[in-house]
């Protein structure tokens, strides 16, 4: 299932079409290795103002109904979170959302895939603005949520 603060459902439809394909050139037409598309589950969040509850809610229902179909989820990937700090300002607003989050689906038993890009503002360096001090404030409840929920985290910047 994708969890998307970024893009629709088409975005990732695209992406699992293209990636079938190329799984299909490299190893032949074995079925076992190809994901269908009717698997694809994905959860798109218009920015505004969603509540944490509904959020809650919207995932938690969905994680419910693929378990009561008997085909319960068992990856997850978090798309975008980048995106909340600007465009959903309830989310953002409410420091516990994360660790509620991360605890939900750590009790589910699914693997979770997040995605979060983040901007190297230089810190520290003389004339930084009150921007970027804000800009860590809000990302430190996420970023504690997933420094304590990681096994193991990828960092990848540019070299200077």
């Amino acid at each position: 299932m994708v969890i998307s603060f970024l893009y629709p459902k088409q975005y990732y439809e695209e992406l699992l079409n293209r990636l079938n394909r190329l799984v299909g050139h490299e190893y032949g037409r074995n079925q076992d290795l190809s994901v269908p598309a009717g698997e694809l589950d994905v959860l798109h969040f218009y920015a505004g103002y969603l509540n944490p509850e509904d959020l809650f809610n919207s995932i938690t229902r969905k994680l419910d109904e693929a378990d009561w179909n008997g085909k319960p989820f068992t990856g997850i990937l978090l798309d975008g979170l980048h995106n909340v700090f600007l465009q959903f300002p309830r989310i953002e607003r409410n420091p516990m959302v994360w660790p509620m989050l991360y605890d939900l689906l750590r009790r589910r038993d699914v693997t979770v895939v997040t995605t979060d890009t983040t901007i190297d503002l230089n810190y520290g360096r003389k004339g930084t603005s009150g921007d970027v001090d804000l800009a860590i404030r809000q990302a430190k409840p996420l970023l504690h949520a997933i420094i304590q929920a990681a096994d193991f985290f990828f960092e990848i910047s540019s070299v200077r």
